[in-house]
């Protein structure tokens, strides 16, 4: 059934229409007049009903039957949708309702249609306005793009562990402005948290902003998350005698690596933030470093020269307050972990999509050349952060034992524990473990986050589901090993012996080495013999028994026997062992 008033407007059309043609019919010169009409009827008479129809929208919406005129409008679309009036009536309309995204749909589609004729002309006016004046739209298309009044780059992201086995890795779009635009008249002015208030430079004052968008899968619009807003050149002068300074390169990197972060845990760990935008601030005072507070995230000192991986490590950090559960009540260095956990994470994630995308492990100068290439070509020297953040971690944790008194420590070693026991699930078990444990936290607690673990582990060992990656293999003592940043595989050949830690509840258990056939390893538990075990062979013939006393934390010791050249294993499975009869 059509709207009353839509009825009603085409009757009053129609009646309109057959009054012209009696009058041209009648008058003098009717002839000429009425040739004429049927000419322009014959020749686009779609076009000619929609400008009735669009003549007769102004009028009503010039009575304040905006309703009434949309519906009008929208006729006259669907009777000629390549009318390009008909769009900027519709864009006027939406933009007087304050449909901002509506708007900026029809008055984009009217550019299309008329881009250098009076129609596209006014849309770009409009689209000017909409975009520049007051809020920067918080939705936007993708085909829109390359309409509106400021440039875009738009980029993709790999998400390398999200990959399902022999599958591609998914890929996730993102975008972000390329000019300075600020949708403000005058500068915002906020307070510097980082500042004593009694300075000069508490209060300081931002008027550019770049804006970040991400895509909404299934709906094929991008969303804006992020605002980093700075200073312009002439605002950047804490010192008058200094010159001016252009941050307008430092804020677009700062956008595009958070937006890279928002997938990584978006997708990896299925987390985001609570706040629907998250403003980012590049501010000139305060000790180099960061901070955040709500949906605020702050950089400080921005002046100071700094190395690409300390920017890195700074953005990673404070989104990982943002983003991820807090783990501890530390003393210190700070009361929660997630921060230092986020910088470890993020930045091994950036290091596995570089190395995905060229099909080469870090430090080969072709991983490094697309790793360099997030912080705008500039040598990033994730490796040695690898080392000194990641890896020691990791190490740390395998040291002091699963069982360390550290775990109800306090200090800056037992937060040091903690987050290498955070490395080791995501390393052992894959990003799936790491996210269960997530949401399995029953409270805030580093023993929390260790109570989750230990509930997870019981019961994948009981559903036969408990495995541990090759890759996560107990290091030598005194030696940093180099852990894979990716992939689960490791050559036996590398090493003698593998040592690895297992968490197992009471009962009996059966261990099996998952790889390529034909190895053997002989297997000890907690420094007894078990038997020996054969990559490959069928899970009757490879397993051995493990018997656990009293659940709790397993050593596993593997010493090859033998195996053939470059014969790899992937991991260690355990299952329950069959009921004797």
């Amino acid at each position: 059934m059509r709207p009353i008033g839509t009825v009603a407007a085409i009757a009053s059309l129609l009646g309109m229409l057959g009054g012209m043609m009696a009058l041209a019919q009648s008058g003098a010169g009717g002839a000429s007049l009425r040739e004429a009409f049927q000419q322009e009827k014959s020749q686009d008479k779609p076009r000619f009903i929609a400008r009735q129809l669009i003549k007769r929208a102004r009028q009503i919406a010039r009575d304040g039957d905006l309703e009434g005129a949309k519906r009008l409008a929208i006729q006259a679309i669907r009777t000629a949708p390549d009318y390009a009036p008909a769009y900027t009536f519709m864009g006027h309309v939406h933009e007087e309702a304050g449909h901002k995204p509506q708007a900026i749909s029809y008055f984009i589609e009217a550019m299309k249609l008329d881009a250098r004729g009076p129609q596209g002309r006014y849309a770009q006016q409009r689209l000017a306005f909409l975009f520049h004046e007051g809020h920067f739209p918080r939705r936007l298309r993708l085909d829109q793009l390359s309409y509106a009044p400021t440039q875009f780059l738009v980029t993709q992201c790999r998400l390398p562990g999200a990959a399902k086995p022999g599958g591609e890795a998914p890929t996730r779009t993102f975008a972000y402005t390329l000019s300075t635009l600020f949708t403000d008249p005058s500068p915002l002015v906020i307070e510097v948290p980082d500042v004593p208030p009694d300075t000069p430079k508490y209060l300081r004052s931002f008027n550019r902003e770049v804006c970040g968008f991400v895509e909404v899968p299934g709906e094929g619009d991008l969303a804006l998350k992020f605002l980093v807003r700075f200073p312009s050149a002439n605002l950047s002068r804490p010192d008058e005698r200094e010159q001016p300074r252009d941050d307008t390169v430092l804020a677009q990197r700062v956008t595009a690596l958070l937006l890279r972060l928002y997938w990584y845990a978006k997708t990896y760990l299925n987390l985001e933030p609570k706040y629907p935008e998250i403003k980012a601030w590049l501010c000139e005072t305060g000790l180099a470093g960061g901070e955040w507070k709500d949906d605020n995230l702050y950089l400080y000192d921005k002046p100071e020269a700094r190395a690409p991986i300390e920017w890195i490590r700074e953005v990673c950090h404070e989104y990982g307050h943002l983003v991820l559960p807090v783990i501890g009540g530390f003393e210190r260095p700070e009361q929660w972990a997630n921060g230092e956990l986020g910088e470890r994470l993020f930045i091994k994630w950036l290091v596995e999509e570089a190395e995905h995308k060229v099909g080469e492990r870090l430090p080969g100068p072709l991983a490094q050349q697309a790793l360099d290439a997030r912080w705008g070509n500039e040598f990033v020297d994730a490796e040695s952060y690898l080392n000194n953040r990641y890896r020691r971690t990791l190490k740390f944790w395998f040291d002091r034992g699963p069982d360390s008194d550290l775990l109800v420590g306090k200090d800056e070693a037992a937060m040091e524990y903690h987050l290498g026991f955070a490395l080791y699930i995501e390393a052992a078990h894959g990003l799936p473990t790491l996210k269960a444990v997530f949401a399995g936290c029953q409270g805030h607690a580093a023993p929390d986050f260790v109570a989750s673990y230990r509930r997870l582990a019981t019961r994948a060992a009981l559903e036969g589901q408990y495995e541990v990656r090759a890759s996560c293999y107990a290091p030598a003592a005194g030696k940093l090993p180099a852990w894979p940043t990716s992939g689960p595989m490791v050559t036996l050949s590398d090493r003698p012996e593998w040592r690895y830690l297992l968490y197992l509840p009471e009962g009996r258990w059966r261990l099996e080495a998952v790889g390529d056939a034909g190895s053997d390893l002989l297997v000890k538990v907690n420094d007894e013999p078990a038997g020996t075990v054969r990559t490959g062979a069928s899970a009757q013939a490879a397993g051995v028994p493990i018997e656990v006393e009293v659940g709790g934390w397993v050593r596993v010791d593997l010493q090859v026997q033998q195996a053939p050249a470059d014969a790899r294993l992937e991991a260690l499975h355990v299952h329950p062992a069959p009921r004797e009869t």
